[in-house]
């Protein structure tokens, strides 16, 4: 769990490769389309036990997350849970929804009870 809070979108996502835990081997990438207060396009990469963030998209993804981005800060901060964020529709996923299940276990915050 972060000790401080990430108080915007931007901040809490450049702090995932801090709070990686042991991932799996194989690589994922997964580019999440924001919308709302904090709009743009980054690229998360997960391979070899680290993690990338960067701003911008590529066509070559695992994943692609399309969410608000208040959302989503509320999901890295530990807030809401992933999956059922997009089981409520907050989210839209498309590729290997596999990822979307296991993302929340890969990074060291804690699980919400929704």
């Amino acid at each position: 769990m972060i000790s401080s809070a990430p108080s915007t979108f931007a901040e809490a996502i450049r702090s995932l490769p801090q709070v990686l835990r042991p991932a799996p081997a194989d690589r994922a990438r997964v580019h999440i389309s924001t919308v709302g207060p904090e709009p743009g396009n980054w690229m998360v990469t997960v391979r070899g036990g680290e993690c990338f963030v960067e701003e911008g998209s590529l066509a070559q993804t695992n994943l692609r997350i399309h969410i608000p981005s208040d959302v989503a800060l509320q999901i890295i901060r530990g807030e809401m849970d992933g999956v059922w964020a997009y089981a409520e529709g907050l989210l839209v996923a498309h590729g290997d929804t596999g990822i979307l299940r296991e993302f929340n276990s890969w990074f060291g915050r804690a699980t919400p009870e929704r």
